[in-house]
């Protein structure tokens, strides 16, 4: 696995860096049901 030098700021397990994401790419990522806890975002209810 790469380290891509963040562990200094105490950032591990990195599994892959993605510059510039479209909105559409953020989107999918962040309602992933995979994700727990803090790495979860839920939609907004208006």
């Amino acid at each position: 696995m790469e380290t891509y030098g963040l562990e200094q700021y105490g950032i591990t397990g990195i599994k892959e860096i993605i510059y510039n994401p479209t909105y559409e790419q953020l989107f999918e990522a962040e309602m992933d049901p995979a994700l727990e806890g803090f790495e979860k975002i839920g939609r907004a209810h208006v």
